[in-house]
């Protein structure tokens, strides 16, 4: 049987005045929730920052790729070329080539007869060796065919020595065709053996083949002949696809260029990447109006840190680099690169691009390069040599800084992460603790104020029963 609840009856203080004299002693406990709500901020606004960094080494690390200073682009005076097409490595030289493909490369094919089936899965109640010639081996190739084989099991049975025969067997319109895997001239021969299996699959003596030929094609006038449709050995870095032959007199002129779009929209990038995270640290560092009575300030203002990675940041940008590595370009400047006095950077694309088009491998060592440096400690027999490759450049400088904030296990993020998760762990149990404590208050309240009803209304009975008692009656 649960137990009447007459707290306030006589004190008048019911659970409505409890509740409101907890939220008064829970308000006291805002001052933890800020604490939190800030730590939270000013871990939310470095994950922030340290997302837009690690975009910045990144595009850094661009910066330092050979191809992205050496990628070439490959054009044709013939719009849409069916006739050829045309891939360049970073190491093709700059140029133009007139080519014209005057004969594609075939393989050599032999075809059997057609063989009356309903299927390529029917039996052929063929049954002995078949054997055949490959032009340069020494020996001929032979399979076993069963009674129960069908045409499709011979092909699988053929296709069983492709590795070393160099032969691709296929079924055309019912028909066994030997395929030279190798294109160019060869030949092909099947041993016939009278009525045997030979003759059974359409082989005879009259059987013709068709021979392979080599591809054909010129470039500036020179006659080159390859056994395949693909050449990547004629000139270094171009890899040419033959795909059709050029009719009379065509021919195409293949411009290889240098790939200026690319280099610049890697810079560009770098440059925009840079500006993001600048852009981020003034706004987290903003102090905003300080006369205003709703000022509102960045999540990390005053941050040192922060205030150091601004400073270093912008001091990288504006340093001139020292050494013969940097070639004839000292610092962004001459690259077309600028910093106003707030550190955002602007860049000119025709400055970069001239400096590109004068001296493109330069501009590439200004960003990067590695080289060997070998060092030598001791003399005569003692004496010990060892070298490394010591890398330098802008990019390798901001990536080596950068690096030091978003470095996963020694960044300097990565320590604060840690310092603020255990900060919120702090936090999170003087919260708990509070709560509990404004609990267990509550419940003292609810015992103690239900106590002074009970006793009041005691008093009360009491009273009652002394005006009972006199015979005075109700006094009320």
């Amino acid at each position: 049987m649960s137990s009447i609840n007459f707290m306030g009856s006589y004190s008048g203080i019911d659970m409505s005045v409890i509740d409101q004299m907890i939220e008064a002693e829970r308000a006291k406990g805002v001052k933890f929730t800020n604490q939190k709500q800030k730590i939270e901020r000013e871990k939310n606004a470095w994950k922030d920052i340290n997302t837009r960094l690690d975009s910045l080494f990144n595009k850094l690390d661009t910066l330092t790729k050979k191809e992205t200073f050496e990628s070439r682009t490959v054009s044709s005076n013939v719009k849409e070329s069916t006739s050829l097409s045309v891939t360049a490595g970073e190491n093709a030289a700059v140029g133009q080539y007139r080519v014209q493909v005057q004969q594609l490369a075939t393989s050599t094919r032999l075809t059997g007869g057609k063989i009356n089936t309903e299927s390529i899965y029917d039996e052929l109640n063929l049954s002995g060796e078949f054997s055949f010639i490959v032009d340069g081996k020494a020996e001929p190739f032979t399979i076993q065919i069963d009674s129960e084989d069908s045409l499709r099991d011979i092909t699988n049975k053929i296709n069983g020595l492709t590795v070393d025969s160099g032969i691709q067997a296929s079924i055309v319109d019912n028909r066994l065709v030997l395929m030279d895997t190798n294109m160019g001239e060869s030949s092909i021969e099947v041993q016939i053996d009278g009525d045997g299996v030979a003759s059974g699959l359409g082989f005879n003596k009259q059987t013709q083949s068709v021979s392979g030929q080599p591809a054909i094609f010129t470039i500036d006038g020179l006659t080159i002949e390859r056994n395949t449709n693909t050449i990547d050995d004629v000139i270094e870095g171009l890899a040419f696809k033959l795909s059709n032959v050029h009719q009379g007199a065509d021919n195409e002129i293949i411009t290889i260029a240098s790939d200026t779009e690319k280099t610049t929209k890697a810079v560009k990038d770098f440059v925009e990447q840079y500006n993001s995270i600048m852009n981020q640290i003034s706004s987290q560092m903003d102090v905003g109006d300080p006369s205003l009575e709703d000022n509102t300030t960045g999540a990390l203002t005053g941050d040192g840190t922060l205030m150091r990675l601004q400073s270093g940041l912008r001091s990288l940008m504006t340093r001139n680099l020292e050494g013969d590595f940097s070639g004839d370009f000292k610092n962004i400047e001459d690259l077309g690169i600028t910093l106003d006095r707030d550190g955002v950077a602007s860049f000119d694309e025709v400055t970069f691009n001239e400096a590109l088009q004068n001296d493109p491998a330069n501009v590439a060592r200004f960003f990067y390069t590695q080289e060997r440096v070998t060092e030598t400690v001791g003399e005569g027999e003692e004496a010990t040599t060892t070298s490394r490759f010591e890398k330098n450049g802008m990019s390798e400088l901001l990536k080596n800084f950068v690096d030091t904030y978003i470095s996963s296990s020694t960044g300097i993020i990565s320590t604060k992460n840690e310092t603020y998760d255990k900060m919120l762990k702090d936090i999170n149990e003087q919260i708990d603790t509070f709560n509990e404590r404004v609990d267990k208050k509550r419940d003292r309240y609810i015992q103690q104020f239900t106590a002074l009803d009970t006793a009041m209304m005691q008093a009360q009975s009491q009273l009652d029963y002394l005006y009972s008692q006199l015979g005075l009656g109700n006094q009320e």
